[in-house]
């Protein structure tokens, strides 16, 4: 293998010089590898010597339980374990060049390393997993794996006709559409939309998080192409129309039948909206 290119095993690279103690990498990178494996001994022996790679200057080095990676911008960082199984599966030059060591989750539970183009979390449950980009950021703001979302349970891959994004949490999902931003869809009406097609069904992609309807027991998600309504008392409704929270007041004093057979389409919608009459 060429020094920059993804192998089946990291031991398999092209180790540079025959002999590891001829360096094959500047002084910076081999000191600050060398600094970094002192304050790492869980890495083990060193199974490579110190390889320069095309991709921006850098220079890595192989150890028995791991790797680090040299950036002459970002430094030297460690990845081991299930997220360096999964960054090598996926190609390093996909995520690139580690921004941190492997690193205890929030809670506790988890390891996580960050990348220049995303990041990996493991969980013992779940798994190791990359999440990147726009979803990444809106899981971030979730509360990240110590929020309601949990851990991811997929990769961040390509929606329905190569237009989106998404990743599945423990919890709920994140899809993300260039026109539409990214969005969460969770419980029950996630469960419907999937039965649906997802993204790639009747209503399209979210256009909203999950929200409540004030004074109301009714939550909802909107779509490109529809809106899921859910109540206790009646379950998820899937409607082909959009009704913003005032629709309900509106509803009430000006609708006829007719009207709100075009809205509620079926008998499920019809008792999901005499619920809502009488708890408002």
């Amino acid at each position: 293998y060429a020094a920059n290119q993804e192998p089946d095993s990291w031991d398999s690279i092209s180790r540079g010089p025959s002999s590891l103690t001829e360096p094959a990498c500047p002084d910076p990178a081999r000191a600050a590898i060398d600094t970094k494996r002192s304050k790492k001994s869980l890495l083990g022996a060193p199974t490579t010597s110190y390889v320069p790679l095309d991709l921006e200057a850098g220079c890595y080095r192989g150890y028995d339980h791991g790797v680090i990676f040299w950036h002459p911008k970002f430094g030297a960082y460690e990845v081991h374990g299930g997220i360096k199984t999964k960054w090598s599966k996926l190609g390093w030059k996909t995520l690139g060049y580690p921004l941190t060591d492997e690193t205890p989750t929030a809670d506790g539970a988890g390891r996580y390393n960050h990348f220049q183009n995303g990041s990996i979390f493991w969980h013992p449950e779940t798994g190791a997993h990359m999440i990147n980009g726009a979803v990444e950021s809106k899981w971030v703001a979730q509360g990240a794996e110590i929020g309601f979302l949990g851990y991811p349970v997929s990769d961040t891959v390509n929606g329905s006709g190569a237009q989106g994004r998404f990743s599945h949490f423990q919890k709920g999902s994140i899809f993300w559409h260039p026109q539409l931003g990214a969005h969460v869809v969770q419980g029950e009406i996630r469960k419907e939309w999937a039965s649906l097609g997802w993204e790639g069904g009747s209503l399209g992609y979210p256009v909203t998080d999950e929200k409540s309807i004030p004074q109301s027991k009714t939550r909802y998600s909107q779509f490109q192409y529809g809106a899921i309504y859910w109540h206790p008392a009646v379950g998820t409704h899937v409607t082909n129309s959009f009704m913003d929270d005032g629709w309900l007041f509106d509803f009430r004093t000006n609708i006829t039948p007719t009207e709100l057979r075009s809205h509620v389409m079926n008998d499920k919608g019809l008792a999901w909206f005499q619920e809502e009459v009488a708890v408002v």
